[in-house]
C-alpha cells in the first residue's frame, strides 16, 4: 500500500479520498453506537458534512468520461446529496424508520458498494492498496456482493426467520470467500486435498467442538450470561489470531472494521426482533437458530482454505488475497455473535 497515488492526484480526488475514509470509519462506529444520545446527534452532522463534501468533490472527477467529462457515478453524487438533505429532514421530524433505512442505504450503498468499484483495474485507489494489480475482481465482486447482502437483510421490515436467516447470514459471511478460489491463486485448490489429509490432528477435534457448540445453540435453552458470551470470546480469539498471523496490516484492519460493523448491524437487528429474553432471576432464555453453526461453518472453511492456499503457493503468506477475505470473514462473525450476545444479556439495551 501506498499513499503516492492519492498525494500526486488532483486536488478534487484528495479532498474525495481524505472525506469519505474518516466517513467510513465514524459511520461504522455509529451503526454499533447508541442512537438518540447527544454524541449520536453531534456525531451524526459531522458524517452527513462528510458525505456532502464527498459528493460534491466527485464532480470535479473525470475519470471515466462517457458524457463530456461526466459519468454515471456522478448520478451516485446526486443521490448521495438528496440523501443527506432526507437524513437531516427524517431526523427533525422523527420518522426514524426513514431515517434509518436511508443511512443505511448510503453507507453500504454510497460508500461500500461505490467504494468496491474504486479498486478496479486502473483507478487511483487500486494503484494505492493493490499497486495497480489487474487481478483484483475477485476482491470487487465479494465487497460488492457483501454491500449488497446487507442492504438486503437490513432494510427488510419483517425478520428472516429460521433457515431464511441462516441462509441469509451464510451468504453474507461466504461472499468474500470468492476472493480465495480465484484469480491466479485458483491453481491452490488442486492441493487443498493433499493438505487435508496432512492437516494436524488437532484440527479435527477442534471442528468437532466447534460443531457441537453450534449443534448446543440450535435448540432453545435457558443458560446463564456467562454462557451467551461464550460464542463470540472464541469468535474474537480466532479473528485476532488470524489477522496478526496474516500479517495484521491497515489494509487488512479496515476491512476488518467493514466486516464488523457489517455483522454488529445485522446482529443488533436479529436480537432486538428476538424481544425480551432475561427472566427475573437473570438468566437467558434462547431460541434455537442455525446461524451460529452456518458461521462457524464459514470461518472453519476460510481458515482452512487460506492454510491450504499457503501450503501450496508459499508467496501467500501475509498476502491481501489472503488478509482481506479473512478479516472480512471475521469481523462480521465477530460483529453478529458479539453484538447479538450483548443485547441478548441485557448489558446493551
Amino acid at each position: 500500500m501506498t499513499l503516492d497515488p492519492i498525494l500526486n492526484a488532483p486536488m478534487a480526488v484528495q479532498i474525495h479520498v481524505f472525506t469519505v475514509v474518516p466517513a467510513f470509519m465514524l459511520g461504522a462506529w455509529m451503526l454499533m453506537a447508541r442512537k438518540g444520545t447527544r454524541i449520536h446527534k453531534l456525531l451524526g452532522r459531522v458524517w452527513v458534512a462528510l458525505m456532502a463534501v464527498t459528493a460534491l468533490s466527485s464532480f470535479f472527477i473525470h475519470e471515466i468520461r462517457m458524457i463530456g467529462g461526466f459519468s454515471p457515478i456522478h448520478l451516485l453524487s446526486i443521490l448521495t446529496l438528496f440523501s443527506c438533505g432526507f437524513i437531516i429532514w427524517t431526523a427533525r421530524q422523527r420518522r426514524f424508520s426513514a431515517h434509518r433505512k436511508t443511512v443505511l442505504a448510503l453507507y453500504w450503498g454510497g460508500i461500500g458498494l461505490a467504494g468496491a468499484f474504486t479498486i478496479v483495474p486502473g483507478r487511483i485507489m487500486n494503484q494505492a492498496i493493490f499497486g495497480g494489480a489487474a487481478n483484483v475482481w475477485p476482491v470487487v465482486i465479494g465487497l460488492a456482493a457483501l454491500c449488497v447482502g446487507v442492504l438486503v437483510v437490513l432494510r427488510r421490515d419483517k425478520p428472516l426467520a429460521g433457515r431464511k436467516g441462516a441462509a441469509a447470514a451464510v451468504a453474507l459471511a461466504v461472499s468474500p470467500l470468492v476472493l480465495l478460489a480465484s484469480g491466479d491463486h485458483a491453481q491452490a485448490a488442486a492441493g487443498a486435498a493433499d493438505i487435508a489429509t496432512r492437516a494436524p490432528l488437532w484440527v479435527w477435534p477442534l471442528l468437532a467442538a466447534l460443531l457441537f457448540l453450534g449443534w448446543t445453540r440450535s435448540r432453545p435453552r435457558t443458560v446463564s450470561k456467562a454462557r451467551v458470551l461464550i460464542l463470540p470470546i472464541v469468535l474474537a480469539g480466532m479473528g485476532i489470531g488470524s489477522f496478526f498471523s496474516n500479517g495484521g496490516t491497515a489494509i487488512a484492519a479496515s476491512f476488518l472494521l467493514l466486516g464488523l460493523a457489517a455483522g454488529a448491524a445485522t446482529g443488533q437487528v436479529l436480537a432486538r426482533r428476538e424481544g425480551a429474553l432475561l427472566d427475573e432471576a437473570g438468566m437467558v432464555h434462547l431460541k434455537g437458530e442455525w446461524i451460529s453453526m452456518g458461521l462457524i461453518l464459514v470461518i472453519f472453511a476460510s481458515r482452512f482454505a487460506a492454510g491450504a492456499a499457503q501450503g501450496v503457493d508459499p508467496s501467500l503468506h501475509h498476502s491481501l488475497a489472503i488478509a482481506i477475505p479473512l478479516a472480512l470473514v471475521s469481523g462480521f462473525s465477530v460483529g453478529l455473535t458479539g453484538m447479538r450476545a450483548l443485547i441478548q444479556t441485557g448489558i446493551r439495551a
